[in-house]
């Protein structure tokens, strides 16, 4: 009785290792299927095309933005008036700004000039001071006029 004791509780172990088997193959092959359609889900969904859609999308809408700007016509005007304002403003101060350093630049080297040998000043002028020459010209024969 030991014996077939032995092999029946062998045959019920088999058995129920069988059934086990079975179950969990039939989950893992469930489990492949469902690995597979979310693979073939994935690749629907490509990141890289998907990033260069909405790139795309938003260029289309900064160029709808700038169309819409441009052909409204009061927001050109606007855009043009404050352009010009601004382009004003900043041409009044780049003048005072560099006529007062001209003006203190053409001081500076009439100076030095007046002071150099005249033998090699007008070399000197022609030289360093190419395209500015017949205004350095005229103001030296100014001053040497009415030193005179």
């Amino acid at each position: 009785m030991n014996n077939t004791l032995t092999i029946v509780i062998i045959g019920i172990y088999t058995a129920i290792y069988l059934i086990v088997f079975f179950v969990q193959r039939s989950q893992i092959n469930s489990h492949k299927e469902i690995i597979q359609s979310m693979k073939s889900f994935i690749d629907i969904f490509k990141i890289k095309e998907v990033k260069d859609y909405v790139k795309l999308r938003e260029e289309n809408i900064a160029m709808r933005h700038e169309k819409l700007i441009n052909d409204n016509e009061a927001i050109q005007k606007m855009i043009e008036e404050a352009n010009n304002d601004t382009f004003d403003q900043l041409k009044e101060i780049y003048i005072k700004q560099m006529g007062e350093e001209h003006t203190e630049l053409v001081s500076f080297v009439f100076n030095v000039l007046i002071h150099h040998p005249k033998k090699s000043r007008n070399e000197l002028i022609d030289k360093t001071l190419p395209s500015t020459k017949r205004y350095f010209y005229d103001m030296i024969s100014d001053y040497e006029s009415n030193m005179f």
